[in-house]
């Protein structure tokens, strides 16, 4: 049947299931109509040259199904006069004016085809698109935001998207793009390139590979892993995953180029193995200001984590967390300066806070699981104030160690066991001397310079 004519006398549930099956991805191609005017580009209208869906054309019952939205009005502002509504902003120069127009899309499966030397003209519904398509060739304006438009940066505008393809230019080739995997903000991995002059395509990964000069040439497994032995190996194998990574531990290769082919699930297991303890240098002091204690800026001299520096998915793998940015820090700032923090993994980095107070460090003491802070113990402050009290507050401190401070000994600490509280018991606090080169368990040191 050309024509199912019974159609209409279908349950209405059945009837929408249907019109939902008729939606399929589309490319749809959007732009601006534009006319040279005097001395400026005058941009007339907002549209597309992909033709309305078939259902929006059938009736009335498949318009108001919800299978398509009308999108990108933002890009066209009405002003009062709503019969000729202009979409009117300077930038660099240039005045642009526009009538307000929209597209019909489904942006949860159409790709939108944009001109990527028009990235700016879409900043304001970037974050709307979820699959992109963009012409752009490969020159130095890219890299170069003083060029014309902005470039490979305006991909940050683009943040929900899960799908990029890349038009190539006709001057362009594959190995034109070598690089942009690790010197371009790509907001997702999946990203393809298209040789239309060509009829061919390559996903980014595959270009990389492909094209780096330093790839192995060697067909040995333990040098270079293809992709076929790559895709092979799965988290669900009896063997530890240790042997499989002996596999280029071992071998003479600076760079393991196939890694991005390993399954997601190995991947992140070989990102969890790259988390070794640290010791991370936190201050923060306090000073008195009639009666008011004001707090300096919150500041850190140890180094972010090589993995955070590494690429997308090392970061979004969970491997630390930005901690202490809720701490009172401010000192005279402005109330609306940007809060800092430290790129902390609270379960196995200890935080070091020299000689600042522990009352700073009040409001994420429970947060804090190893602690190392430096102390003179003949210091009237310290032996008979009321700092060591604070030491309550850390109550989920599994670990302490004592650093002490210059021309100290470890027996001026005997006492300690009995003068302080320790919140994780005396058998997990530790005394190091760097000027000796020497570490002493408080047990031990009790022990030693025990006088009865």
């Amino acid at each position: 049947m050309a024509t199912f004519h019974l159609f209409p006398r279908l349950p209405a549930e059945l009837r929408l299931r249907v019109w939902e099956l008729t939606v399929e991805p589309r490319t749809v191609k959007v732009g601006f109509k534009s006319r040279y005017e005097g001395e400026l580009w005058q941009t007339t209208a907002l549209y597309s040259k992909t033709p309305i869906p078939a259902p929006l054309q059938t009736c009335r019952e498949s318009r108001n199904a919800g299978l398509y939205q009308r999108c990108f009005t933002e890009l066209c502002v009405l002003n009062s006069n709503r019969k000729n509504a202009q979409k009117k902003y300077r930038r660099d120069g240039y005045v642009w004016e526009g009538q307000y127009s929209y597209v019909w899309c489904n942006l949860d499966i159409d790709m939108i085809y944009i001109d990527g030397w028009l990235f700016e003209d879409f900043e304001s519904i970037a974050h709307l698109i979820k699959r992109l398509k963009f012409w752009r060739n490969m020159d130095e304006f890219w890299r170069r935001p003083a060029g014309p438009g902005p470039g490979c940066d305006a991909l940050r505008w683009f943040k929900n998207v899960s799908e990029i393809h890349v038009v190539l230019d006709e001057s362009d080739d594959f190995a034109s793009w070598h690089g942009t995997s690790y010197e371009d903000p790509w907001p997702c991995d999946n990203v393809l390139f298209i040789d239309e002059k060509e009829g061919e395509e390559m996903r980014m990964m595959d270009l990389e590979y492909k094209y780096d000069r330093e790839a192995e040439s060697s067909t040995s497994l333990k040098q270079s892993l293809t992709f076929e032995r790559a895709s092979t190996i799965s988290i669900a194998l009896s063997e530890p995953i240790h042997t499989y990574l002996e596999l280029f531990t071992h071998s003479n290769m600076a760079t393991f180029h196939p890694f991005p082919r390993l399954p997601a699930e190995l991947r992140a297991q070989i990102w969890q193995m790259t988390v070794e303890p640290r010791i991370v240098e936190v201050r923060l002091r306090v000073r008195g200001k009639w009666g008011e204690k004001t707090f300096n800026k919150l500041t850190s001299p140890t180094p972010v984590p090589a993995p955070l520096q590494t690429c997308r998915e090392s970061r979004n793998a969970g491997l630390y967390q930005r901690c202490f940015s809720d701490m009172p820090w401010r000192g005279g700032a402005a109330e609306d300066a940007e809060p800092r923090y430290v790129w902390l993994n609270l379960d196995i980095d200890m935080v070091s806070i020299g000689w600042s107070q522990f009352e700073a460090f009040r409001p994420v003491a429970h947060l804090i699981k190893r602690l190392r802070f430096t102390r003179d113990n003949t210091d009237e402050y310290w032996a008979r104030g009321d700092e060591p009290d604070e030491l309550c507050h850390y109550k989920n401190v599994s670990e302490i160690h004592v650093v002490l401070c210059e021309g100290s000994e470890f027996e001026e600490w005997q006492w300690a066991a009995q003068d302080y509280t320790w919140p994780c018991g005396k058998e997990n606090v530790l005394f190091i001397d760097y000027e000796q080169g020497q570490e002493m368990k408080l047990t031990d040191l009790e022990n030693k310079y025990d006088h009865f």
